[in-house]
């Protein structure tokens, strides 16, 4: 029987972009402040993470809500992204999931 291979490590610094809000949930769950060993997974090693919002012309966030307007199949996203777009201050255009696509 072959002894299963250790993944390498991962390479470090890592920078990405993501359209997750860090806050809440996302950020307690990664807020560990002993070391453990969990199913396997021992930690040990500390890591700092820095978060921070990338500033963009309102013009793509107008784009990009608009999108998610047009587009949703879920009734429950009417009330969260027409209240992003008052507190916003941008304009939603046309009817609530009329440019979803229909299977």
């Amino acid at each position: 029987m072959k002894t299963p291979k250790t993944p390498a490590p991962p390479r470090y610094p890592v920078t990405m972009e993501t359209y997750a809000d860090i806050a809440g949930y996302t950020l307690a769950s990664m807020a560990k402040f002993e070391p453990s060993c969990f199913n396997g997974v021992v930690s040990v090693k500390r890591y700092r993470i820095t978060v921070e919002e990338i500033d963009e012309p309102q013009i793509f966030i107008a784009e990009r809500l608009q999108k998610l307007w047009d587009e949703s199949d879920n009734i429950h996203h009417y009330g969260p992204l027409k209240a992003y777009a008052q507190a916003a201050g941008i304009k939603l255009l046309g009817g609530f999931a009329l440019k979803r696509v229909r299977k």
